[in-house]
Parts: structure tokens; sequence; C-alpha cells
């Protein structure tokens, strides 16, 4: 097939750049002249490149060395490193070109394995496209490892801010509950104080409104029965106005015992006692009940049974002396 003298000028043309791309160790230059080359001798043939011819541009001597030797020449390893990729060179000298692209792989590398299952992932998508654009593609390596590295390190970035914001979340909530816990802490421990000083204020209450001698006891009751006689006001006599007997004074049975038959010839002790137990058997009780201030009617209830269980023991305690 006859060339004119434009194709031959054309050729030429794309032969220099790619000369000089080679000698300057420039990729993206050797890669964009090769196109160039590639795009007129199909504008010139009506096809494209066969293996055999695009190995032959390369490796032919016009004059000099060869496009490969150029590029091995070079001070910068690009040229020959993508003449290696497309099959233009052989690997017989990789060198430092080998351990550029190592290095770049393994900065790549040593990223993801700080990074999650799913980085690791996208690291395998960015080392596929930087094998595929940097044999086929228009960008040179340099550019396209600067874009790499570029997106890896934005994933990087928002993954770390993603996990800089869970961690502060959780600080919140472990503060938050820290100081709920002890918010609650200190409640019970001010409940229970403020509980303390009510049951002390009640036994000192209580103590108040007990009676400590047998004729005050008596006369206590003689006023609860002639309220319940003369039918007073329901719901209208206080804790104070019932016959209770103050706690030291029944904290002994036998001292108790005593204490209720003082009054009683000895041979009508154990029937006082008797009488007594009736008298405060919370069923029997019951009908003095109503007399009751409903504010006062727990604590009267509370201290029935009480002198109920002391009452009895005192009984027990009379028939082990006899």
């Amino acid at each position: 097939m006859t060339t004119t003298r434009e194709d031959d000028d054309a050729r030429a043309t794309t032969l220099d750049a790619l000369r000089r791309a080679c000698a300057a160790g420039d990729a993206r230059a050797t890669r964009i002249g090769f196109h160039a080359y590639a795009r007129w001798f199909y504008g010139a043939r009506g096809r494209t490149l066969a293996p055999s011819e695009r190995r032959d541009v390369f490796e032919r001597e016009d004059g000099g060395a060869s496009l490969v030797e150029l590029a091995r020449g070079a001070r910068s390893r690009g040229a020959i490193a993508w003449l290696r990729r497309v099959g233009a060179a052989d690997d017989d000298d990789e060198g430092d070109d080998a351990r550029e692209d190592d290095d770049f792989e393994a900065r790549l590398r040593d990223e993801s394995r700080r990074e999650s299952r799913e980085a690791a992932t996208a690291w395998e998508t960015y080392a596929r496209a930087e094998r595929e654009w940097s044999a086929t593609g228009p960008l040179g390596d340099e550019a396209h490892r600067a874009r790499v590295w570029a997106a890896a390190s934005a994933r990087r970035r928002r993954e770390d801010g993603r996990e800089g914001a869970a961690r502060a979340r959780d600080d919140a909530t472990r503060g938050r509950r820290t100081r709920r816990a002890r918010r609650d802490a200190e409640d019970s421990a001010r409940r229970a104080e403020d509980s303390a000083r009510r049951r002390t204020r009640g036994d000192a209450a209580r103590a108040t409104r007990a009676t400590t001698t047998i004729d005050g006891y008596r006369r206590a009751w003689r006023r609860l029965e002639r309220a319940r006689a003369e039918k007073i006001p329901a719901r209208t006599m206080r804790a104070k106005d019932f016959p209770f007997v103050d706690d030291a004074t029944m904290s002994r049975a036998a001292g108790f015992r005593d204490w209720l038959t003082s009054d009683v010839a000895g041979g009508d002790a154990r029937a006082r006692l008797r009488e007594e137990m009736v008298r405060w058997h919370p069923d029997k009780f019951s009908k003095y009940l109503e007399l009751a201030r409903e504010e006062d009617l727990d604590e009267i209830k509370e201290r029935v049974n009480a002198t109920s269980r002391a009452v009895r023991d005192a009984f027990k305690a009379s028939s082990a002396a006899t």
C-alpha cells in the first residue's frame, strides 16, 4: 500500500513525539504519543496495529536507540513501567519501577488494614482501576495515583469521622447514665435519711402519747370507754387519747406482768391479766377504732397489735411463775 508525503510526515511527527516522551521517561506523554501513532496507523492502513507491529514500533531503531532503550535510560521510570504494562518491553529490568509500584500498593494496603472489611473491598476496586487505567487510560501514572490516593484518604477520613462521632455519642450516653445513677443514689440516700428522721420523730411522738404509770393507764381506759358510751363524734380522738403503754414498760414480759397487776390484790392478778388480754385483742378493740382520727388510724392499729402481744406474753409469764 502506497503512502503520501503527508502520511510520511504525520508518521515521522508521531514517532518523534514518542521518542521525546520515552527519552524524558514521561509515561503520560508516551501513552498519548502511542495513541496518536495508533490513530495515524488506522487512518493510513484501515486497521488496528497487530501485537507484533505494536512491539516493533518501540523496539525498532530509527537512526539511534529504540524507544524502549530510550525509556530505560531516562531518569524517570514512568515510561518504561508503562511500556512493560502494555507488553512493549520485557521485565528484565524492573528494579526501581517495581519497587515504586510496590511502595504505592503497600501504602494503600497499610491504609486498608486500619479500615473495615468494606474498606478492604474498596482497595481491590482501587487497585483494579489503577491497573486498568494505567494500561489504557489517558492519565499519567502520577496523576492517576494521586486520584486513587486522594479517594482512599477521603474514605478513611469519612470513616474516622463517623467512628469519632459514634465514640462521642457513646461517651455522652455513658455520661448521662452515670449522672442519672448518681442522682438516683443521692435520691435514695435522701429518702432513707428522711424515713429514718420520720421514724425517730414518730418514736418520740409515740413516747409522749404512752402512759408510764398504772394510774394513768386506768384513767385512759375509763376515758376511752366513756367516749364510746357517750357516742362522741366519730374520727375525733387522737392516738395520744388511747390507753397505750410506753415501749420500755412492755419490753419485759415479767416486768409488764407486775406493772399491770401492781394495783390488784394477789389473788386477782391472773383474772386481771385475762381481762387485759380480752380487752386488747384486735377484734375486741376494733369497736373503738371508729373514734380515731383518720390520720392516726394506722398508728393506732399498729400499737394495738403490739400491746396485745405484750399482754399475752405477760399472761404466759404469770402462768410460768405459778
